[in-house]
């Protein structure tokens, strides 16, 4: 189950929104609202994220524009492929490699450009993690967290299940007997994020001298 001493270390770390999100999982969990419990773990486990990123500097919306309109072409052609499969559609592929051959030019020879800028989107939550372990002093947090990348996968998997509806037509819900389980998977992320936040702070404070105790 979602347990409380987690919201109580989130509070006291000073990431209020993710007590609060945490809060309101538990009481989903005793109206009997599994799925909905689970959207709110996953806004837990993103809110923990996005505070720890906020703290240490990691910008939550850098992206590289070169990059971003090349994924937003071939995301394009592909949608168009499918629709029509014509060839005359698959040869547009060309074009897309051009724009891959400008972006690679334009990154070997600016750093400025490599450094990426604010966008309006967050950044996915696994980018945000790989950031946020570079931005890590200690070398015991740094392994903490690059242990908690497969847990991530796995919990934002359930999560997105538990947000959209199946794709068959068919009924989704989260099984309340394998609700226990999962919560224990979301609610270790997240209190591992707050222990090596806590940890770093530390490590800041005092200097290398004290390394973080790993789990």
């Amino acid at each position: 189950m979602i347990r409380s001493e987690i919201a109580v270390l989130a509070r006291a770390a000073g990431y209020d929104a993710v007590a609060f999100e945490l809060v309101e999982a538990e009481a989903r969990v005793k109206g009997g609202l599994h799925t909905e419990a689970v959207m709110r773990l996953g806004r837990a486990t993103e809110a923990s994220l996005y505070a720890v990123a906020r703290e240490f500097g990691v910008d939550l919306r850098l992206h590289i524009p070169q990059l971003n309109k090349l994924h937003g072409a071939l995301k394009g052609l592909e949608v168009r492929i499918l629709k029509n499969r014509e060839t005359s559609e698959v040869k547009k592929l060309a074009d897309v490699s051009r724009l891959l051959s400008q972006a690679i030019a334009v990154l070997m020879e600016s750093e400025e450009t490599r450094a990426g800028k604010p966008g309006e989107r967050v950044r996915a939550n696994d980018g945000i993690l790989s950031d946020l372990i570079e931005a890590m002093g200690d070398a015991a947090s740094k392994r903490r967290l690059s242990k908690t990348k497969p847990l991530l996968s796995k919990i934002m998997k359930e999560r997105n299940a538990g947000a959209h509806a199946s794709p068959d037509g068919a009924r989704r819900e989260t099984d309340p007997d394998g609700f226990p389980s999962l919560a224990d998977d979301f609610g270790a992320f997240i209190q591992t994020l707050i222990e090596v936040a806590i940890g770093e702070r530390c490590h800041r404070e005092f200097g290398e001298g004290k390394e973080v105790v790993e789990r």
